[in-house]
């Protein structure tokens, strides 16, 4: 069928450009032959009289041969008019060429982004089904040594985020203040992610690589929006909040401008009663917690910042 349909459309290009070379052909020899019947007679007839007669002998005629120079310069003007639209033609045919090579590009470039991606997810949905994390309580609360095991650990990792947030709100919010709040998460959350490092790890490195992928790609932004947010449907409860503080902890470094990039954490349980809310707004850009769209409204003209490489 693609054979038929090929050979049809050249043949119809080729009865167009046909009907375009008689069409021009025609005009031509319809000029060439009115330009001495009609347009010179009239140009000698038109010739100021000097009391002679002026009638339109061939001596006359033969003294205005020099007026076929006006046709000269009209077939010239017809010629560069005929290379300009030769040009035009060519230069729609080279965008055509064009679209269909950076198409033809960007899917290659989606057949060679999908299998990897999907198998980074595949990876990442057993990792976190398999992972079991606890915490021993011993930070918050005076004489409890227990072991939480998950999903109690977000009681345990929601009082890191209440901890720091009270001491960067009682600072005033300063620069110091941050830091301060900053060191806390550092200190709470990596000793949670050291005793856990054998699940946590291998976790949020296969998270970090999958959307390290979309970004790196030569999708479109549009694109990789779209399978951010297959990774972002993924990303629920617990987790989240253990995003949020392992990207602002050494051992999720870097993965914090992905987070606000590709808004991780728009379903986030946010709380004001226990602060969460404000927690999140104070540590993370807005971008981190809305849509695409409002994303592109609060990056403005400029667009969004720049990855780390």
């Amino acid at each position: 069928m693609k054979e038929k349909s090929g050979a049809a459309s050249f043949w119809i290009h080729a009865l167009q450009l046909a009907c375009w070379f008689m069409g021009i052909v025609g005009v031509i020899s319809l000029m060439w032959a009115a330009y001495p019947k009609i347009v010179v007679p009239w140009l000698v007839q038109s010739m100021p009289s000097d009391g002679q007669n002026t009638s339109a002998t061939a001596a006359t005629y033969g003294l205005s041969g020099d007026m076929f120079g006006g046709l000269n310069t009209l077939f010239a003007g017809l010629a560069f008019a005929f290379v300009a639209l030769a040009a035009y033609f060519q230069r729609q045919t080279m965008q055509s060429q064009k679209e269909e090579l950076e198409a033809a590009k960007a899917q290659g470039a989606l057949q060679a982004f999908e299998p990897l991606f999907f198998q980074l997810i595949e990876l990442f949905r057993d990792l976190r089904q398999d992972v079991h994390v606890s915490a021993m309580d011993t930070t918050f609360q005076a004489g409890c040594d227990g072991l939480l095991v998950s999903p109690d650990v977000e009681q345990y990792i929601r009082r890191i985020a209440q901890e720091a947030n009270l001491k960067f709100v009682r600072g005033e919010g300063t620069v110091q203040a941050k830091a301060e709040a900053l060191a806390l998460i550092k200190q709470s959350y990596e000793e949670l992610h050291q005793r856990n490092e054998g699940a946590l790890g291998p976790m949020f490195r296969t998270l970090y690589h999958a959307i390290r992928l979309i970004a790196d790609s030569s999708l479109p932004a549009g694109t990789q929006v779209r399978y951010a947010n297959i990774v972002r449907g993924l990303l629920g409860g617990e987790f989240l909040m253990l995003l949020m503080l392992n990207s602002l902890s050494l051992p999720g470094a870097g993965m914090k401008p992905f987070v606000e990039h590709f808004g991780l954490l728009k379903h986030i349980r946010r709380d004001a009663r226990d602060g969460s809310d404000l927690f999140v707004a104070s540590f993370y850009e807005p971008s981190a917690l809305v849509s695409y769209d409002e994303r592109k409204v609060l990056w403005g003209p400029g667009g969004p910042p720049p990855l780390p490489a």
